[in-house]
């Protein structure tokens, strides 16, 4: 499916080249022609990791050369890059790409994700419902937690925060609501689909959130980190436990 759809895009007129890649493990697949050797192939695979490690959330860069011009696409969850030559059809690349996002990140779900000794684990699409509510059920555990510590006013004022913040890349969060007891749930009448996408967001959200309580947060974080480990499987096997670790290594408490 994932190579069908970069076929796509590489058949619109003028686009030369396609690669992706998925910033959990660095995981690749590329369309190029012949003449694109794989040592070629290998810088190009060490360029997109350093760059993506400059790019957050929706970001799109064009660089145009005296033969080529380069597109590249950031999203939350992968890095797509395009090549182009003078001719490209303008309109029918930008229709292309932008239909294609959803479909890739649905594509790349499907696909196990490596872990840092190469091993396979199984892909966030096939953990399901009950992966979004053992999400729910951590952060609200680490809100009753911190409700003894730092009230009521406070939890709820920075959980807010957060939400509003990282809503801006992650419109789904807006089918959350937090009631007067600190706890998220799904709105009545939305719904909210579990993927790496969401795993993302919900852990970035809750980065956002630890952020906020300046002296109190490596306290805080100690006590978010308590908390996941009570079904510390579950979590990982969903995506955030990765994504709290990896979102920022210097935020993480050095024992996990």
């Amino acid at each position: 499916m994932l190579k069908k759809i970069l076929r796509d895009i590489r058949a619109v007129g003028g686009v030369t080249g396609v690669t992706l890649l998925r910033k959990r493990d660095s995981y690749t697949e590329s369309i190029f022609p012949a003449a694109f050797t794989e040592e070629h192939a290998e810088l190009l695979h060490g360029v997109l990791i350093g760059v993506y490690r400059h790019l957050r959330g929706f970001s799109r860069i064009q660089l145009t050369f005296e033969r080529t011009t380069v597109f590249l696409f950031a999203r939350p969850e992968f890095l797509l890059l395009v090549t182009t030559l003078p001719g490209l059809d303008k309109h029918m690349f930008e229709m292309v790409v932008n239909s294609k996002f959803a479909t890739l990140e649905r594509a790349l779900d499907t696909i196990p994700v490596s872990d840092k000794d190469g091993q396979s684990r199984k892909p966030v699409a096939d953990v399901g419902e009950p992966s979004l509510q053992a999400i729910l059920g951590a952060m609200n555990r680490f809100s009753a937690d911190l409700l003894t510590e730092c009230g009521r006013a406070k939890v709820s004022q920075y959980w807010r925060e957060a939400r509003s913040k990282t809503a801006q890349q992650y419109a789904f969060l807006s089918s959350l609501a937090i009631d007067p007891n600190c706890r998220w749930s799904v709105r009545k009448g939305q719904k909210l689909t579990a993927s790496a996408t969401t795993s993302r967001g919900l852990a970035e959200m809750t980065d956002h959130f630890v952020n906020r309580f300046g002296s109190f947060k490596p306290v805080a974080r100690e006590m978010l980190f308590s908390v996941v480990q009570r079904d510390e499987k579950r979590l990982e096997e969903s995506g955030y436990l990765h994504f709290l670790k990896t979102i920022n290594p210097n935020r993480t408490p050095a024992n996990k």
